[in-house]
């Protein structure tokens, strides 16, 4: 064989080889823009989804926010209302126990009572049990209501941390880098 048709089908062959690798690295050039196109679909996806969600729980937390202010606005109402009911009981009461002291006070006359009968007032004749009981059942239910009250007032409490540890959440994930 001639040494120059060697030399040329050298020179063939180290073109063909340099192709050969470059259509390979064309093929590895264009599976890995393939993959990055995908990765960037589905990360502009995965993005467009969080951002909903993100926007959706905004929107929840606005509203619980607004439901938790007027749960604490009518509890103080309530709580108002209350101690100016408390404020007529104790009214009430104190008139009760004059009265009691008047009829404790006022004397049955001689005439009045059969003879056997010693020194009577008019409390003698009035049942104080039931007028204690009735006292004593409305100092247990206002009990009940302060424990309701310090209940309710606890959870809109928990309630107002809770919304406000989301918002912390929802905040500092907003600063961090994506993924």
């Amino acid at each position: 064989m001639d040494t120059g048709a060697e030399e040329g089908l050298i020179a063939h062959l180290l073109a063909a080889k340099r192709s050969l690798s470059s259509i390979s690295h064309v093929y590895r050039a264009n599976n890995l823009c393939t993959s990055t196109r995908l990765s960037l679909e589905k990360a502009a996806i995965l993005t467009a989804r969080t951002s909903f969600l993100r926007s959706g729980i905004s929107s929840q937390l606005d509203v619980l926010e607004h439901v938790q202010l007027n749960t604490q606005d009518t509890a103080r109402q309530d709580s108002e209302d209350f101690g100016a009911i408390i404020l007529r009981l104790n009214s009430a009461d104190a008139r009760l126990r004059e009265t009691l002291d008047t009829l404790r006070g006022t004397i049955v006359e001689a005439g009045l009572r059969s003879e056997k009968e010693g020194r009577r007032s008019l409390l003698d004749f009035v049942d104080e049990g039931g007028v204690e009981g009735l006292t004593e059942s409305i100092k247990g239910i206002i009990g009940k209501a302060g424990e309701g009250f310090k209940e309710s007032e606890d959870d809109n409490q928990a309630f107002f941390e809770d919304m406000l540890c989301v918002k912390k959440t929802l905040n500092a994930e907003r600063g961090s880098p994506a993924r």
